[in-house]
């Protein structure tokens, strides 16, 4: 894959991102329905933080958002305020509070604090919340885990923001957010990337 720095507009993450959703299709085909106890979530939660430290850099380049496209055309549009739906699979019911006083609360913001809940936890008072994540359901051995709860807390005011996703939106974010960073590879290799942009199964080619 090259030298990580070095390589222009970013190949190397976007790769990456690219083998990250093949690598989350390839267990998804390996086990079918036999996963019991569930460690897809596990799987989930690794590659959403590599995508989220690794190639967040490439999130804030425009041209990997399609932002000459219009709305319509499907592509990202991380300025978006979420609404009822939005890209990535985020709605507004997902976001369970929001105090930070200049957070429009769109998509970048949204990916930033679910960045900073998983890249920087602290540790956990019965006073108050923290930055971090913690599972839902799963209480036993037996039981699934249903889904994780996500905090991102300021360091300076205190300011939260708590937003919870089932697995299944877990699983969507990953997908989205791969193809999205993936871009800049597709186009050095894929011809027919802009029409595949739109099927989960460009990552079944592995």
């Amino acid at each position: 894959m090259g030298q990580y720095w070095t390589e222009h507009k970013g190949y190397i993450q976007s790769e990456l991102a690219y083998r990250l959703g093949v690598v989350v299709r390839q267990y998804e085909r390996l086990v079918e329905d036999d996963d019991p106890l569930n460690f897809n979530s596990s799987l989930f939660l690794s590659v959403l933080q590599t995508l989220l430290t690794t190639c967040k850099e490439l999130i804030e380049w425009n041209d990997y958002t399609f932002s000459d496209k219009k709305p319509n055309d499907g592509f990202y549009d991380l300025d978006t305020t979420i609404s009822l739906v939005n890209q990535f699979g985020f709605h507004k019911n997902m976001i369970k509070e929001s105090e930070f006083s200049k957070d429009r609360t769109n998509c970048k913001h949204v990916l930033n604090h679910l960045r900073n809940a998983m890249s920087h936890p602290t540790i956990s008072t019965e006073s108050k919340d923290q930055t971090g994540y913690t599972s839902m359901g799963g209480d036993s051995l037996t039981d699934r885990i249903t889904g994780y709860q996500f905090i991102n807390v300021s360091q300076y005011n205190g300011s939260k923001f708590r937003i919870e996703m089932t697995t299944e939106e877990l699983r969507n974010l990953i997908f989205s957010l791969s193809k999205l960073l993936a871009q800049p590879y597709q186009k050095k290799n894929n011809p027919r990337w802009e029409a595949d942009f739109y099927n989960e199964n460009i990552f079944d080619a592995a």
